[in-house]
């Protein structure tokens, strides 16, 4: 499984809110609101002086959109919830860490429709 496999399916079980419905990369056409869109902006191996060491340090966007800006910012108040300080298994990905980097309001041209991007940096082991 990987990262990301393992991201969608633990926001999937653990944001109520979402009943489910996490997407990667965009929105699907006419979607079911309120949704999660994942994204993997980074993603960079670290090492040490003897190469790899088996971890990769990225930076997740996890956007939450609904119809409601309340809603939205509910939304990004369970994924924080489900993902900030995270550490241990996810899935069958280990993860060392995961901390909220920004919170943030976008404004969207289309009327009725809300968005707040949420991004995380995650050091999991590969």
């Amino acid at each position: 499984m990987s990262i990301e496999t393992s991201l969608a399916a633990h926001l999937a079980e653990n944001v109520p809110l979402a009943g489910g419905r996490v997407h990667p990369a965009a929105l699907p056409q006419r979607p079911t609101l309120p949704a999660l869109v994942y994204l993997r902006v980074s993603g960079v191996p670290t090492y040490d002086h003897d190469g790899p060491t088996g971890t990769v340090e990225a930076r997740f966007q996890v956007s939450c959109w609904a119809t409601r800006y309340g809603t939205a910012r509910q939304l990004a108040a369970q994924v924080r919830s489900c993902l900030e300080g995270y550490k241990g298994l996810m899935g069958d990905t280990e993860i060392g860490h995961c901390f909220c980097v920004a919170d943030r309001d976008a404004r969207e041209a289309e009327p009725g429709l809300y968005h707040d991007p949420l991004e995380f940096t995650v050091m999991y082991y590969e």
